[in-house]
């Protein structure tokens, strides 16, 4: 399993880590396209995108293209910080909610081991 942090804090995760994620946390579909979260806002969630796409932007232009397996927010829940761009899905998209209570369980009791391992490397590369 693999998780790579990318340019703006969208981490690109393997699909075997997408389906272990999806195993912990409900999935939404969207049916008409949504902003997420705002520029400078910090997410209340962090977003994994299971099927769809989207994209991150910056004063309202297209900047960063987002896809399946793509996992953001998660930095800026853990770190507290504002974002510096907001967040849009569109139509269609399924989507998985993973809020810092979630993510903290997983990182301080022995829910699975790989996981917890993955998410801390995350953490302390942001």
């Amino acid at each position: 399993m693999t998780a790579r942090l990318k340019k703006h804090n969208v981490i690109q995760l393997s699909e075997e880590l997408a389906k272990k994620i999806l195993s912990i946390a409900e999935e939404r579909t969207y049916s008409t396209d949504v902003d997420l979260y705002y520029e400078g806002h910090i997410p209340v969630v962090a977003y994994l995108i299971v099927k769809g796409s989207g994209h991150l932007f910056k004063k309202r232009r297209k900047d960063v293209p987002l896809k399946s397996s793509n996992l953001i927010g998660f930095i800026e829940v853990l770190t507290h910080e504002p974002s510096i761009y907001g967040a849009h899905i569109n139509a269609g998209s399924h989507v998985v909610f993973l809020d810092r209570s979630t993510i903290q369980e997983v990182m301080n009791q022995e829910f699975d081991e790989e996981l917890k391992e993955i998410f801390e490397k995350l953490l302390a590369h942001a």
